[in-house]
């Protein structure tokens, strides 16, 4: 990803905005053959995984290129799949394998669980309101120490390029990888992130890790819909536009896009599709 700058194109109060911010998101949960379901034994849950290899034919040498993408049973997530079958042919011969991770049921109470960082300081440093609100470290460690390691089984020996993808909280979440995470994934892509979440905290979190930033190399597009003002996301994505062009930090290159007229959900559709138009050119 190439280009650096700002493109014109909280705190939770109440569990009715965040429904307004997840409404129209749902889509069934079904399970398809080839689908791993994974336990989750710190929060006694599970994950549906769904893989999509499209590298079946990568020579030794060949980089792999893996995105994850969260939210696989809203949505989002069938307009992820929407868009790999669409670009299909040109994604052929590239190397890609799409991770889908989807929650089972209780969508609402678990991606709050899951994509949302801790936020309580204390003696012993930040940590999480409940077990059901901001587990997003523990989610991490789930993600690096499971789900990569089944997915890229396969490609064990192989250079690996991970992107990871995600709307609203998951947009949040790939966020939190911006922040915390130091070498697993090389590409970022926040649809519409929640980033008004608990008084903006991840913003404050960044402020906390510019350290860890500096020394950081990611590619990181972060996008909404010009519409998303009442539920605070295009404030969010301009904040955080700003702090990225003041702290200039030197491996991190970014873009920030206001799409024109969409709202929360219709910016995931061209946002996606300028995400797929970079796969293909790589």
């Amino acid at each position: 990803m190439t280009g650096i700058g700002v493109v014109k194109s909280g705190r939770m109060t109440s569990i009715l905005l965040m429904t307004f911010v997840a409404w129209g998101c749902v889509a069934p949960t079904a399970r398809q053959p080839g689908d791993t379901v994974l336990p989750y034994p710190f929060a006694k849950d599970s994950f549906r995984i769904r893989i999509n290899d499209l590298a079946t034919d990568a020579g030794e040498s060949d980089t792999i290129h893996v995105v994850y993408y969260a939210d696989g049973s809203l949505k989002s997530g069938t307009q992820m799949e929407n868009r790999i079958d669409e670009y299909r042919s040109g994604l052929n011969k590239r190397n890609y394998v799409f991770v889908s991770i989807a929650h089972f049921g209780q969508y609402r109470v678990k991606r709050r669980r899951d994509f949302i960082a801790p936020s309580v300081k204390t003696a012993g440093g930040y940590r999480a309101v409940s077990e059901n609100y901001g587990q997003a470290d523990s989610f991490y460690s789930f993600l690096a120490q499971t789900i990569i390691p089944l997915a890229e089984k396969k490609f064990s020996g192989h250079v690996i390029e991970r992107s990871f993808v995600g709307h609203s909280l998951g947009g949040l979440f790939a966020t939190y990888l911006l922040v915390h995470d130091d070498s697993l994934f090389s590409n970022l892509y926040a649809l519409s992130p929640s980033l008004w979440i608990d008084d903006y905290y991840i913003l404050q979190d960044e402020s906390r890790q510019q350290q860890r930033l500096n020394r950081s190399k990611k590619n990181f597009r972060v996008s909404c819909g010009s519409r998303e003002d009442l539920n605070r996301i295009e404030a969010g994505v301009r904040r955080m536009g700003d702090i990225l062009q003041k702290r200039n930090y030197p491996g991190i290159h970014y873009q920030v896009k206001v799409h024109e007229g969409k709202t929360h959900n219709s910016a995931v559709e061209p946002a996606l599709k300028e995400i797929f138009d970079d796969f293909v050119r790589r």
